[in-house]
């Protein structure tokens, strides 16, 4: 309905593929190629390569006469092959097998008798047909595959209206059992980790005086002349050696603990874990359906297993010696005096005084208080998140 004729300009004025270039984007392209000549020349072979190798176009050949010579040349038999078909062949524009009317799309052609010019209306057909294929398979293509995602979507619902429930409450259930557990063992623990103290101290006593006779003071300037020390400079050195004596204390007593809830990484929070893993997941499918069919992003936030890595890390927090605990509450008394030096001897004092003033049981109540504390606020926390999603 809407054909443009084409002539392209001579090779030296403009390449042949450059015209090409400038509609092929643009138009449904027939392309013929006419030959004067019995054979290609160098150029023709040269030009033929270059098209081929840039757009793979079926091209449509027609031999005409030269001027003054016959319309027709002398007909030869089909078995044997004229030079220019030869040549054709060379360039992988012709096949041997070729049959115009086979379903393989559309082929090159090669016409050497007038005649036969009526081939380029079916060569057109077939080259219209080519692209027409093509559309419709492209077409297919994305009908199934937009068909696919919507009947997989669908399944996907479906079973997540099933299972979901079922998963939520699952992982109610669960991190219920955990938290329980947990607070179970600060209830149960606080008379066991007062003894747990008691014997802890007992066996690094003489490690801890030891420790706090070598100990360098931070931020004392200390005389080395036998001059008095100040009474706020005497006030730091005790707090600093009371600081070592718990430090090291805790530590001791948070190695200990650990087996108080190692079995729950495995009986509890592995299991949370993939459950939550698995319902994010599906979370995300339902609430952003397109951007689940691309590839996950790292930065995806998992919010409930945020909050399930706090009740974790509450129950966990007994292995890490992070339990602040102010010295008046479980230092009962401190005796000192104006020492006339601060010694070896002094310092091993004052951590001797503050190693038998120490009270066991206020330092097992404080760290179980401030654990059921973290306990209490990540449980929170973790409902609300299970909520949302």
């Amino acid at each position: 309905q809407e054909v443009d004729v084409v002539v392209a300009p001579c090779r030296g004025f403009q390449p042949a593929e450059d015209t090409l270039g400038e509609f092929v984007n643009q138009v449904l392209p027939v392309v013929t190629f006419a030959i004067s000549e019995a054979q290609l020349s160098p150029s023709d072979q040269s030009e033929l390569r270059t098209i081929k190798e840039k757009f793979s176009l079926p091209i449509f050949f027609f031999r005409v006469p030269e001027a003054g010579g016959e319309l027709i040349s002398s007909r030869k038999p089909d078995s044997e092959k004229s030079s220019l078909h030869c040549q054709l062949l060379d360039l992988e524009y012709l096949s041997s097998n070729h049959c115009s009317c086979g379903d393989a799309g559309a082929q090159s052609m090669l016409v050497e008798q007038q005649e036969k010019l009526r081939l380029l209306s079916t060569f057109s057909r077939q080259v219209l047909q080519k692209h027409l294929v093509e559309a419709a398979t492209s077409l297919n293509e994305l009908h199934c595959r937009c068909l696919n995602i919507f009947i997989n979507q669908a399944f996907d619902m479906q079973r997540d209206l099933q299972i979901t429930p079922k998963r939520l409450e699952y992982t109610r259930r669960k991190e219920n059992e955990l938290y329980e557990s947990l607070m179970g063992i600060a209830n149960r623990k606080q008379e066991e980790m007062k003894d747990m103290i008691v014997e802890t101290l007992g066996n690094m006593k003489e490690e801890l005086l030891e420790d706090a006779a070598s100990m360098e003071f931070k931020d004392i300037i200390i005389p080395e002349n036998g001059e008095p020390v100040s009474s706020k400079d005497i006030k730091c050195c005790i707090k600093q050696i009371q600081e070592l004596i718990i430090s090291r204390l805790n530590q001791a007593v948070a190695n200990k603990l650990i087996s108080s809830v190692d079995y729950l990484r495995e009986s509890f929070v592995g299991t949370l874990e993939r459950c939550l893993k698995s319902l994010e997941e599906s979370w995300e499918v339902s609430v952003h359906p397109v951007r689940s069919l691309e590839k996950p992003k790292d930065g995806s936030v998992h919010i409930t297993s945020n909050y399930l890595k706090q009740v974790q890390v509450a129950g966990m927090a007994l292995q890490m010696p992070e339990f602040c605990v102010p010295f008046s509450q479980i230092i009962q008394r401190i005796t000192w005096v104006s020492p006339p030096a601060i010694t070896s001897d002094w310092k091993r004092k004052v951590a001797q005084d503050a190693i038998e003033s120490l009270s066991a049981s206020k330092l097992a109540k404080s760290i179980c208080s401030q654990f059921r504390t973290r306990l209490n606020s990540s449980h929170e926390a973790f409902a609300a998140s299970l909520r949302q999603v």
